[in-house]
């Protein structure tokens, strides 16, 4: 597929920031952590242009620039958690997720493929031992005891790629829009730093709550596109979020 790679390069882009606290005065579903902000995809592909320009500058200036370089942000066929993990910038938490020892597994992860040769890193062991906080915690039990997960249960696919016209009763909670509950519970996450990146601010986009009834107010496709612009939330379209909302409100009342 790459037969000019010799080498990865594995990246890891801190998007951790708190939540705010829960306005009391609105009917609000909650926000993945990583749909915050701006979409990640178009962030980080400009920083890693600038990154391929300083690998070129910096090479060349000792005769051996690449002739190929090409960069992936969850855009290409590539097992991104395998580099990632080979790479040493983290381990394979049971919660399916990269863990990495400065920033838990809050990271985006991104590649660049290259035909440099470069010294290869150790890859990282597992560190959960025997706790199993993330599989008792998921509401959905979409992570199983052979620490693979189960996608048809999991909220951020059932709220994001889930294409169904209906949600059951209950299944989602308060999460309109992907599920970090894996994430909140893991020790190695406890000790979180908020990004350095504005650009994954909640003010920059959705926000951390986000409120239904303005949701629901939504009729027009074009009407969303302006309200989510530059939003990871577009990635369940209208009528995804809508269903979403209407389940989220739905909970809050039973």
């Amino acid at each position: 597929m790459f037969p000019k790679a010799r080498s990865v390069i594995s990246l890891a882009v801190n998007y951790y920031h708190p939540q705010d606290p829960k306005p009391q005065d609105a009917a609000v579903g909650k926000v993945a952590k990583y749909a915050y902000g701006a979409d990640y995809h178009k962030v980080i592909e400009k920083k890693l242009k600038r990154l391929v320009k300083f690998i070129e500058v910096e090479t060349g200036a000792h005769g051996r620039a690449p002739l190929y370089i090409k960069s992936y942000v969850d855009t290409g066929p590539l097992l991104e958690r395998a580099f990632a993990q080979q790479a040493g910038l983290g381990f394979f938490g049971k919660n399916t997720n990269l863990i990495t020892r400065d920033y838990g597994s809050w990271v985006f992860l991104a590649s660049l493929i290259t035909d440099l040769e470069l010294a290869h890193d150790k890859p990282q062991a597992g560190r959960c031992g025997s706790c199993r906080l993330c599989i008792e915690a998921c509401p959905t039990s979409a992570l199983l005891d052979d620490t693979s997960l189960d996608a048809g249960r999991c909220i951020s696919y059932l709220t994001i790629e889930n294409r169904n016209e209906f949600l059951p009763p209950g299944q989602i909670g308060e999460w309109v829009f992907g599920c970090d509950v894996c994430q909140e519970v893991c020790p190695h996450n406890c000790r979180a730093k908020t990004t350095r990146h504005p650009e994954f601010y909640p003010e920059k986009k959705a926000g951390t709550w986000l409120d239904l009834k303005k949701v629901q107010s939504i009729k027009e496709d074009g009407e969303f596109q302006k309200a989510f612009q530059g939003s990871p939330l577009k990635r369940a379209k209208l009528s995804g979020l809508l269903r979403n909302a209407s389940a989220v409100l739905g909970n809050l009342t039973d």
